[in-house]
């Protein structure tokens, strides 16, 4: 993003340069003729009509490029923050979810590592354990959560996440309403 953010930096910053350049030919072109008291040929006139216009448009397109620049970072900005709260609110989730089941940190740990959607050979290499005590583990952290399988247990958390997906359109626009 940051990468974007600087050439969108160096884009302004050459239409800006441009737009100078236009605006100092007309400036110079005008001061010629009105100093020198020469008329404008109509060839002469259009070319100058044309470079005011183009100064015209490269000075609103860069006002306009930059407001929408400074919208998206903040647009960015907005959706880190919201990325970052939601991880936190996950993390309290889980934690509040094992302490509810009374896991112990083992089963905590593997239960942990089930979700991240690791397999029970790497959660066993992990840990330094044998693959049986793993089995145990995340078995005994299944029972106590209530569940038959690793997709049982992730869909626990999934769903605490997915309910405002589930809201008809109605529900969803009279809670963004108050």
């Amino acid at each position: 993003m940051e990468r974007k953010a600087a050439r969108a930096k160096l884009t302004i910053g050459l239409m800006a340069a441009a737009g100078l350049f236009f605006f100092q030919d007309v400036i110079f072109d005008v001061r010629q003729h009105l100093g020198g008291n020469v008329p404008y040929s109509t060839e002469e006139l259009l070319h100058l009509l044309f470079e005011a216009f183009a100064v015209l448009v490269l000075v609103v397109s860069i006002k306009q490029m930059s407001e929408y620049t400074k919208h998206l970072q903040e647009n960015s900005n907005g959706q880190q923050l919201s990325l970052y709260h939601l991880r936190q609110d996950f993390d309290d989730l889980v934690q509040n979810k094992f302490e509810h089941w009374q896991l112990t940190q083992a089963e905590a740990d593997v239960a942990l590592l089930v979700l991240r959607g690791l397999t029970t050979q790497q959660i066993a290499e992990l840990r330094g354990v044998a693959k049986g005590t793993i089995k145990v583990q995340a078995h005994n952290a299944m029972q106590k959560a209530g569940v038959g399988s690793r997709v049982e247990l992730m869909s626990i958390f999934l769903e605490e996440f997915m309910d405002v997906g589930l809201k008809k359109p109605t529900e969803a626009t009279t809670e963004m309403q108050d």
